[in-house]
């Protein structure tokens, strides 16, 4: 007999993120100690930039005071960190409206953000609409605490899923789930969220969209929810745990407000990110250096891609990463359901268990790729594959994925 609550049981007996990490972490690649170690080009981090941030660390060392070694200044980011970020994000978008300090809020990573507006935005049973492919950990970002779920949107077959044309499948979609909700309980979709630049697609939505997506949640009194981590990831520093929400809805952010005690970032992680923030010239040139090295990642993992027959989606411009398609080396499909049905129903989970086959082969030449089941794609066989590595760790990462293939 359990000793847990029900909630406490359902998250103990669900997926394991701490075994999936120990099993990509653990046994980590590096060409001199570990040469047979895992190598991660699955994981979305600015890996190529790190070396430098860590550098500016050290001539940037963190001293605390008196009032930081306290409770400080509030839970919700400091007002140095708050003018920090306000300042660069002004200069960065020139927004029609400049960004105050006090229209900013600070939690403990973009994760805790998004379960914060879940909690926020919608009650349990509600749901966020968003696109299909999409990042995985939505559904727990929003679904573990909040219980709020999340509902997506498909394209039809040459529809370009960043054009304004596309925001009429999101009204299709909300428009059937306020039917199923009303006849049958269904979740009640209570925000969009893009996710800006696009993971897995690496494409950026243009205004003509954005501005459509706008005209959508005002008709249907819905939020719009952008998801902007990468402009965190561009720095290179996941580690120090930063998320930043900006909102000019006061009811949002007491709300947000009243939880973030629960959410309080480390003042040492606050000082590197106001230091970070404040070093205009530093960043200039460290900004440059990572378009240049993530360019050249790109085009050396495109190169190698196209040598080997693997398609890959050519849209990409922004983010770490490419889509790519491994559906030609899927075992067969067990059943008579076609393409077209692998999307839904017992679809889906076939596709998963050939999909899986596929991880399985990658793990055993110890390689890890995002598998797109995971992050909600359609039909198996697609993959996020992360090209901001060194250069070594790119082509042995690519070398195992095609001796897992054949090719």
């Amino acid at each position: 007999m359990s000793t847990l609550a029900p909630r406490g049981a359902e998250l103990a007996d669900g997926p394991s993120l701490r075994e999936l990490f120990g099993g990509i972490l653990g046994d980590k690649y590096d060409k001199d100690t570990n040469p047979n170690g895992m190598i991660n080009i699955g994981t979305a981090e600015n890996y190529i930039m790190i070396p430098e941030v860590s550098q500016f660390t050290q001539t940037h060392p963190v001293a605390l005071n008196n009032n930081q070694l306290s409770y400080g200044e509030g839970p919700w980011g400091t007002p140095r960190l708050r003018r920090a970020m306000a300042h660069h994000m002004n200069k960065r978008f020139h927004p029609y409206i400049p960004i105050q300090p006090d229209d900013l809020l600070f939690a403990n990573g973009v994760s805790t953000i998004c379960e914060l507006l879940g909690f926020s935005l919608a009650s349990p049973g509600d749901a966020i609409l968003m696109s299909s492919p999409i990042y995985q950990a939505f559904a727990v970002d929003f679904g573990t605490k909040a219980k709020v779920s999340t509902v997506h949107v498909s394209f039809p077959p040459g529809t370009d899923q960043f054009s304004p044309a596309a925001v009429a499948e999101y009204e299709r979609v909300l428009l059937a789930s306020s039917q199923q909700a009303g006849n049958s309980g269904g979740p009640k979709i209570r925000a969009i969220l893009l996710c800006h630049p696009h993971n897995p697609l690496g494409r950026p939505y243009p205004r003509e969209t954005l501005i459509e997506f706008m005209k959508l949640c005002e008709k249907y009194q819905i939020h719009l929810l952008s998801d902007e981590i990468y402009a965190i990831k561009d720095f290179a520093a996941g580690g120090l745990r930063i998320g930043c929400l900006y909102t000019r809805n006061r009811a949002l952010w007491r709300a947000i407000s009243a939880m973030s005690q629960f959410s309080w970032i480390p003042v040492a992680s606050e000082v590197l990110a106001w230091n970070l923030l404040e070093d205009d010239a530093w960043l200039e040139e460290f900004f440059a250096r990572s378009r240049e090295r993530l360019a050249g990642g790109r085009r050396l993992v495109a190169g190698l891609l196209e040598e080997k027959g693997v398609r890959f989606y050519q849209g990409a411009n922004a983010g770490f990463f490419l889509w790519i398609d491994l559906r030609s080396w899927l075992p067969p499909s067990a059943s008579a359901a076609s393409k077209s049905e692998e999307g839904v129903g017992k679809g889906v989970e076939e596709g998963k268990k050939r999909e899986k086959v596929l991880v399985d082969r990658l793990f055993e030449k110890k390689v890890f790729l995002t598998p797109g089941m995971d992050m909600f794609a359609e039909e198996p066989g697609f993959f996020r594959l992360v090209f901001s590595q060194e250069e070594d760790v790119v082509r042995e990462g690519l070398r195992r994925v095609f001796e897992a293939i054949g090719v």
